[in-house]
């Protein structure tokens, strides 16, 4: 009897063991679980530089951190954490920022607000002791370490990178139960120094070469216009400038037997002798009249007298493509000289490099 009462218990014990290898579920219960998805990016990735980090991992369905549970995130030793505190961390729950106490009230949790410390190259995150759930499972999770965090406080110390290349592992873990590791790659050298060469450039361009102010009358001034187009990287702008050969002459600037004044300052204006030119360009300091628009065909027109090297346009910065327009006018009494008046002006622009 004793023999096979002793069988039957073997048999009552194994047929135990059986169930609890085949339902581990119903044997032992758990919470725990392996994180996903879990990353580190990092500000900087060269040997011995300081950086940001940026953690972040999903929680397991079945998980949940409640109070006074911990979560930690363990760095190799090689990264020097020695400067960080919780004015240098922030912790969100699926976007949502939860409070940490801040550096004031010590660092340590308390009914409302997550503790947050670093010791031994492990940050420890401590829920608060207040009873509730303060992540739900499934929920994504992240961390973030260094200047980065600004959600409780402006963080301003960073970790420090090991002071050799490779991979690096750091774990996560805490007494919410779940567990994970990833890994993040040190560099001897993380930037890449880019350089390029602009050249000065300058191009200056005249709408035409020829300016014809046709028969001159008492009764109205009369115009004629052109543009010049300066496209320039200078630093400092360009300048530009009209040289003339001389005065509006008969019958040629060589031989100037008669010539057309120039004009008082201002304006020509009909039934004067008068000659004069006008510029779009406002900027600046031209000694151009301000071109109105429209060049001659009227009583009187903006302008100023061409005296030896007038400016006409400038700019201080690199333009794409200032389009001048000039305009030259000149008008006459009923005792002008008859004949055939010319006048030639050159026309330089010097960029300000």
């Amino acid at each position: 009897m004793k023999i096979n009462l002793r069988k039957k218990l073997i048999r009552i014990l194994a047929a135990a063991l059986l169930v609890s290898l085949l339902f581990p579920a119903f044997s032992t219960p758990s919470r725990a679980g392996n994180l996903t998805a879990l990353s580190d990016t990092m500000s900087r990735l060269a040997v011995t530089t300081a950086s940001n980090h940026l953690i972040s991992f999903t929680m397991t369905a079945g998980t949940e951190v409640i109070q006074d549970e911990t979560i930690t995130v363990t760095f190799p030793a090689d990264f020097d954490t020695s400067t960080i505190d919780c004015g240098d961390v922030d912790l969100t729950d699926d976007t949502v920022d939860e409070d940490i106490q801040e550096e004031a009230g010590g660092c340590t949790a308390s009914a409302t607000e997550w503790g947050a410390a670093f010791a031994a190259d492990v940050l420890t995150l401590t829920a608060p002791s207040g009873a509730a759930t303060y992540i739900n499972g499934s929920s994504v999770v992240t961390i973030e370490i260094g200047t980065n965090a600004t959600a409780d406080e402006a963080g301003n110390e960073q970790i420090t990178n090991p002071g050799s290349d490779g991979s690096n592992t750091i774990s996560i873990g805490g007494t919410f139960g779940d567990t994970g590791s990833l890994a993040v790659p040190i560099m001897s050298a993380d930037q890449v120094s880019v350089s390029a060469t602009v050249d000065p450039t300058i191009t200056a361009t005249l709408s035409d070469t020829t300016c014809a102010l046709g028969t001159l009358t008492t009764a109205s001034v009369s115009g004629c216009t052109y543009t010049n187009t300066i496209v320039t990287n200078a630093t400092s702008g360009y300048g530009s400038t009209l040289v003339e050969d001389g005065n509006l002459c008969s019958p040629s600037v060589a031989v100037c037997t008669n010539s057309i004044g120039d004009s008082a300052g201002g304006a020509v204006n009909a039934g004067s002798e008068e000659y004069g030119f006008a510029s779009s360009d406002t900027t600046g300091t031209p000694d151009a009249g301000d071109y109105d628009g429209a060049c001659g065909g009227g009583a009187s027109e903006a302008a100023e007298p061409i005296d030896g090297t007038e400016t006409y346009a400038n700019a201080s910065a690199p333009t794409a493509g200032d389009v001048v327009t000039l305009c030259h006018a000149a008008s006459i009494t009923g005792a002008t000289p008859a004949g055939s008046y010319s006048h030639t002006v050159t026309l330089i622009t010097t960029g300000n490099f």
